[in-house]
């Protein structure tokens, strides 16, 4: 008597057969002038972008990448929303294969496929985040237009570095973190000054009702300067010199060539020269917080555009010049308190436009053409003293000028 076959053997016969044809079809089925699974020599991922493999993927589209040694940090955020623009692609691309992995492709990859490949490296902390692209779990593709920010946030709160000694502060420091401070003082000690640079998307934050404090007692030193850099947020610190007001070189906080800047619930004081230095910086904030005590000036703002200062305080500062704004576009104080303040010597006064130089204290700067239109809106300038009869000095080769809009001013040595 004739023995059946199983039902379940013939069907698994059967997908086994249609895997078979199907991986034989694609496979055979292929254009022999291609180089199919060619590899592609490593790049060098340190002047190698994320959206540049992309490129090279792109041009090599029947190859096969199997990324070694990718740093930890190779794709940032900044990356990442740049690469977000490709996911909805279908342009064929080159696979990419882990090292690990003994598989190889059975169809052409696309660019789309490869930019979530690379999103998911970044979200996953480690690049490729499974052992190919062709099958790894992803979400679909609105998805990343729409909810990646949300996802972003969590992972920089993941990644948060909680410290309270100055050497885990400086260390800590870099692109795509969130630094929180505990509500103790980190002394910088009298070393040379702290300069940030190339960093991006970075937080420093306190969380907890009181400051955090960040000093040195270092007299000709900027507590902290940043240049080249982009998103930086400081949020519930106080931030100056010690131990004793006076006699200070250096300023509190400096941004140079840097961008989309925000500064939130802080308090800069003196006795540092300057207060606020901003030079060639696009998108700057300052909200909820002071400015008092400097021993020079309040701020010297330079070559700068797209200024916000709200429901802020500057206030009991004494030096010349206080409040400088030189070839700058689209300056706007809301809702400020200017009040207190003395402007000595014989070129005191409150505000300066488009002077072409501040002082010996901060960055020299080639002023450029624009005049800086500057709007004071619902705000209050009261009890402040100076030796000119002006509450503003422009330069003679400057249209500049100053709105008031709802704006008071009270007991004021000028007019």
């Amino acid at each position: 008597m004739k023995k059946k076959i199983p039902l379940y053997a013939k069907l698994t016969l059967f997908i086994l057969i249609a895997v078979i044809a199907v991986v034989l079809i694609s496979v055979l089925g292929r254009d022999n002038n291609k180089d199919y699974f060619k590899h592609i020599p490593e790049v060098d991922y340190s002047i190698t972008s994320p959206v540049e493999l992309l490129e090279l993927l792109t041009k090599e589209k029947y190859g096969i990448y199997s990324p070694m040694s990718v740093p930890k940090d190779w794709i940032t955020e900044d990356d990442v929303r740049e690469l977000v623009k490709f996911v909805d692609s279908k342009k064929i691309c080159a696979s990419v294969v882990s090292p690990l992995s003994s598989y190889l492709p059975t169809g052409e990859s696309t660019v789309g496929n490869e930019a979530i490949f690379l999103i998911e490296g970044f979200l996953q902390e480690r690049y490729p985040p499974s052992l190919h692209s062709e099958v790894f779990e992803k979400k679909n593709t609105e998805w990343y237009k729409t909810k990646l920010d949300e996802a972003l946030i969590l992972l920089r709160e993941k990644k948060a570095a909680k410290i309270d000694t100055p050497e885990e502060f400086i260390a800590a420091i870099g692109s795509d973190k969130t630094i929180v401070i505990e509500p103790v003082m980190i002394d910088l000690g009298k070393t040379g000054p702290l300069v940030i640079s190339d960093v991006h998307n970075l937080t420093i934050i306190c969380e907890a009702s009181e400051y955090a404090e960040i000093v040195t007692n270092n007299y000709n030193a900027v507590v902290l300067t940043f240049e080249n850099c982009s998103n930086i947020s400081l949020i519930n610190i106080k931030i100056g010199h010690y131990p004793e007001s006076g006699g200070c070189y250096g300023g509190v906080v400096s941004f140079i060539d840097c961008n989309d800047i925000s500064i939130e619930g802080c308090r800069l004081y003196g006795c540092g020269v300057n207060g606020l230095e901003l030079v060639n910086v696009d998108g700057f904030e300052f909200k909820r917080s002071i400015i008092e005590e400097c021993s020079m000036h309040i701020m010297c703002i330079s070559n700068s555009k797209n200024l916000r200062f709200t429901d802020s305080v500057f206030g009991n500062n004494r030096g010349t010049e206080l409040i400088n704004i030189s070839g700058c576009e689209d300056v706007l104080f809301e809702r400020c308190y200017i009040t207190g303040n003395e402007a000595v010597t014989d070129a005191g006064v409150l505000f300066t436009l488009d002077m072409s130089a501040f002082s010996a204290y901060v960055k020299a700067f080639e002023r450029n053409d624009i005049d800086s239109d500057v709007t004071i809106r619902y705000s209050t300038i009261a009890n402040n003293t100076s030796t000119s009869d002006e509450m503003v000095r422009t330069a003679q080769d400057s249209k500049a000028k100053i709105e008031l809009e709802g704006t008071k001013t009270d007991s004021n040595s000028f007019k």
